[in-house]
């Protein structure tokens, strides 16, 4: 059901990139949390881009609320606590082109949404859950341009009618995106008859490797790159090009992370176990594989008790790579394909693919990153192996570069019922009653992962559908407390 049409074979997340069923891809990885630069939704002159239509600012009271959901403490994403202030402080935050900033990544327990509020979702009164529900229909009043009903239908062949006040769809960007398209073509293309940009802008964010970091000192290296854990919580540098780079450059957002393959190591056999452990099962394959490792176990617990960071043996490869912000293209777009998906619907048609953008934006962070990695002093340390994508006379980067999973944009956010879906309320504009909350009501991407954003969104709707969000204005009638979750 996942599948998309893409005559290019360019955009390769579609089918990696997200899951179906309670919890949805927060089933499978927990992501990197970390709020968007206000900058980023700012405007933004030197690469012509607005700014949101939505002070982002009225998130920040979410913040806390989610971090408290998801157990990964109030402290600052600009500087890390404590004992980890330290090996932080080698990342020199005065840097003019380079700032380093620090996500938090939840447990691998605390990640899955459909888990965490487990409790809520049983104790709430009036809430529905149908899993297996694919929407493949809508009932549209067309003198009210209001949305009466959606049905839906399992695999199995079950139908289910939804009617409600209002409706918010939900469903990730792709799916969102495909869902309008499906009811403006179901109207006769009259439910977004003014609407030019509907399912137009689609980005995603695009990551390269551009260099491998040498080990000629380990300890050392590991001090500065190995991930790092404040109470438990596991801190993952963002090696963020600055707003004064950005802008001297004409370039929109990146940064640099590490990333690293343990699929070979021992640490892979540790971290089953104790994923295992979280899930009350552990497999004793795993112990015995262990058991043979002992030394590295015992290197891999002292500097997590002591050091409160992962341990990475010499043997595993450092890999930097650099993500960058894809800008708003007219062409980068999703429209309705001629093929069909099991229930006879249209798939989603991707004509999508990177532009000269994103490369002038890769060029400037790997040569920010250049320069930083003398100036900080690394290159004597663990001096950088430039890749393909990071070597100057090689091709173009953007020729190596994939899709980050987080695509946003193609039912993007405005004031104007011809350049954008939904206004800043989220509510579409052609059709008043129908919301979308989702990553493509973003205009633009930033460098963060797009999550965090989207969480406060949702909590944020939420209030102003009950009149108490911040800015919410005058309250409306409260729904009525019955809702149900397709």
């Amino acid at each position: 059901m996942n599948e998309i049409d893409d005559p290019s074979a360019r955009y390769s997340r579609a089918l990696t990139g997200r899951y179906r069923g309670l919890g949805g891809s927060s089933t499978r990885w927990g992501g990197r949390m970390i709020p968007v630069s206000a900058h980023e939704s700012g405007a933004r002159s030197y690469i012509s881009q607005p700014a949101w239509p939505f002070q982002t600012a009225k998130l920040d009271a979410y913040e806390s609320e989610i971090e408290t959901i998801f157990n990964t403490g109030h402290d600052s994403y600009e500087h890390l606590p404590g004992r980890q202030s330290a090996t932080g402080a080698a990342f020199p935050r005065d840097d003019a082109t380079l700032t380093p900033r620090w996500a938090k990544c939840p447990t691998f327990k605390q990640c899955n949404v459909a888990t965490v509020l487990a409790d809520e979702l049983k104790n709430l009164p009036g809430l529905e859950i149908w899993l297996g529900a694919t929407v493949c229909d809508f009932e549209l009043d067309r003198s009210a341009g209001r949305l009466l009903a959606l049905r839906a239908l399992s695999l199995n062949g079950k139908t289910l009618t939804v009617r409600a006040d209002d409706f918010v769809i939900a469903a990730g960007t792709i799916e969102t995106t495909r869902l309008l398209l499906l009811l403006d073509s179901m109207s006769g293309q009259q439910a977004f008859r003014r609407c030019r940009v509907l399912g137009r802008y689609f980005q995603d964010h695009l990551k390269a490797e551009i260099a491998t970091i040498g080990r000629g000192e380990p300890s050392a290296t590991n001090r500065l790159f190995g991930y790092r854990f404040v109470n438990s919580v596991r801190r993952d540098l963002h090696l963020e090009l600055s707003k004064a780079a950005q802008r001297e450059d004409a370039v929109a957002s990146a940064f640099g992370y590490i990333a690293m393959d343990i699929a070979e190591s021992p640490l892979a056999d540790v971290k089953r176990i104790a994923q295992g452990l979280q899930r009350g099962q552990v497999s004793a394959g795993d112990v015995w594989r262990v058991s043979r490792n002992l030394g590295l176990v015992t290197r891999a617990a002292w500097w997590r008790l002591v050091g409160a960071q992962l341990y990475i043996p010499s043997t595993v490869e450092l890999k930097l790579l650099v993500c960058v912000e894809q800008l708003p293209h007219w062409q980068n777009r999703i429209r309705l394909s001629e093929t069909r998906d099991r229930f006879g619907m249209p798939k989603a048609l991707f004509e999508w693919g990177p532009t000269e953008a994103e490369e002038r934006a890769f060029q400037s962070a790997i040569a920010r990153i250049r320069a930083y990695w003398t100036r900080a002093g690394f290159d004597r340390i663990c001096p950088l192996a430039w890749t393909g994508a990071g070597n100057a006379a090689a091709s173009r980067v953007i020729d190596r570069a994939e899709a980050c999973a987080h695509p946003s944009g193609s039912t993007r956010m405005g004031t104007s019922a011809e350049d954008s879906v939904v206004g800043p309320d989220l509510r579409c504009h052609e059709v008043p009653n129908l919301l979308a909350l989702s990553a493509s009501v973003f205009p633009t991407a930033g460098s963060a992962n797009p999550t965090f954003t989207l969480m406060k969104l949702a909590l944020w709707l939420g209030d102003s559908m009950l009149g108490k969000a911040p800015g919410a204005g005058t309250a409306r009638a409260v729904p009525s407390p019955r809702a149900v979750a397709v």
